[in-house]
This record gives structure tokens, C-alpha cells and sequence, in this order.
């Protein structure tokens, strides 16, 4: 009976480590190299401007699908340069440019369309 013990032991002990180790390789496999971290993602998109929050420091745009990245929907996104929207109004439709980085969303281009 010891034995019996012993080697269901040493089998969920191996099944563990096998477990542990697909984990790992999952994880490494996932995780972005420190180069890639530190660079922000870009999209190209169009919508439709709603309108301007903080200032004009936020453009809050309606958007199709954005390939890659969310559904179509509507949300407010940082300027990088509020001055990008100077000549827009409610109701412009746009083609923009999306810079994704961490959490942040932030408008990097803006053109008429």
C-alpha cells in the first residue's frame, strides 16, 4: 500500500510540474520583449466628431470598427496636440489616426474626409 501511495504521489507531482511548465511557456510566449513595451500601437480609423470635452483637449469621436482593436462605438480621446482639432466641428466626418499605448488612447492625426 505504501507503494501505491509513493507513486500517486510522484505521478500528480510530475503532472504538476508538466502543468507549471506549459504555464511558463504560455506566459514567456505572451509577454512582449521590453522593445516592443515601449512602443505604442497606431490605427487608422474614421467617425464622425461629436464633440469636445476639457478645453478641446478631448475629441469625442463615433467610430466604425477599429481592426484589431474594439467594436464601433462612441468614446472621448486625448488630442496629442489640441490644435489638431481647431478646425473641426460636431458632425465632421474624420479619418484619424489612434496611438495606443498601456491604457492610453491618444489622437495623433486628424483629417477631413
Amino acid at each position: 500500500m505504501r507503494r501505491m501511495e509513493m507513486t500517486v504521489m510522484a505521478g500528480a507531482l510530475a503532472g504538476l510540474a508538466l502543468l507549471a511548465g506549459c504555464r511558463l511557456d504560455q506566459s514567456a510566449a505572451a509577454a512582449p520583449t521590453a522593445g516592443a513595451a515601449a512602443d505604442a500601437k497606431t490605427y487608422a480609423a474614421t467617425g464622425v466628431v461629436v464633440g469636445f470635452q476639457s478645453g478641446g483637449k478631448i475629441i469625442v469621436i463615433h467610430h466604425g470598427a477599429i481592426a484589431g482593436l474594439m467594436d464601433e462605438m462612441t468614446m472621448p480621446y486625448e488630442l496629442r496636440d489640441p490644435g489638431l482639432a481647431a478646425a473641426f466641428k460636431a458632425g465632421d466626418k474624420v479619418q484619424f489616426t489612434l496611438s495606443v499605448k498601456d491604457d492610453a488612447y491618444t489622437v495623433t492625426a486628424l483629417t477631413k474626409r
